[in-house]
């Protein structure tokens, strides 16, 4: 009697067991189809170089050099990468600015101007490294300035990266601005207008 007590005691806990066992298996495999994308806030503020924007706070910028070998007045680079390890997912941002001088004289209209920038802004992208698919170039504005820009998929390995490069010509400062940003999430053209909204340039002293 005591024997078979025991028994249908054992037998309760294993069925208990196997019970918690399946409802952590669905737990886990819910999370994993139904991944909340990390939200990008962009609650810090860089200012420098003529121009300033806001940034995740998450994010630790880098300025480097572009045409020489430190960033100043007339050229340079600002990049910054993220990688959310509870999500598995990633964003990168990078920022280059160049002076250009008056559009007057200039070879090319501002279009044409602006078409090249994007070609030149994928040259700085390890295209090496992984499959680059361009979507179609499209047309907004930043500080009433006219921006290109266009989407792209950016897939390697082990990671796949939505991004957008955009391109403007600033009147003021006579420079181009050429703005890269990218995302696990396809929604990057959310995080891509944040930062639009969030820059101002400035006159050369």
């Amino acid at each position: 009697m005591l024997s078979d007590k025991r028994e249908s005691s054992m037998k309760k806990e294993i069925v208990v067991v196997i019970i918690i066992t399946i409802t952590l298996v669905l737990t886990l495999l819910t999370g994993c189809f139904e991944r909340t994308p990390t939200e990008i806030v962009l609650e810090n503020r860089y200012e420098g170089f003529g121009f300033s924007l806001n940034y995740s706070n998450d994010m630790v910028l880098e300025e480097q050099g572009f045409v020489n070998t430190l960033p100043d007045e007339d050229s340079g680079i600002l990049f910054g990468d993220i990688e959310y390890t509870n999500t598995n997912t990633y964003h990168i941002l990078k920022i280059s600015w160049i002076y250009f001088g008056p559009l007057e004289g200039a070879l090319g209209t501002l279009e044409e101007i602006l078409e090249s920038s994007i070609d030149a802004g994928f040259l700085l992208i390890d295209t090496e490294a992984a499959e680059v698919t361009k979507e179609d170039i499209q047309e907004s504005t930043i500080e009433g300035y006219k921006l290109y820009y266009q989407p792209y998929i950016f897939d390697a390995e082990d990671v796949i990266l939505y991004g957008i490069l955009g391109v403007w010509y600033c009147n003021e400062n006579q420079r181009i601005y050429s703005l890269n940003v990218g995302y696990s999430e396809e929604n990057v053209m959310q995080v891509f207008q944040d930062y639009i909204n969030s820059f101002n340039s400035y006159e050369n002293e």
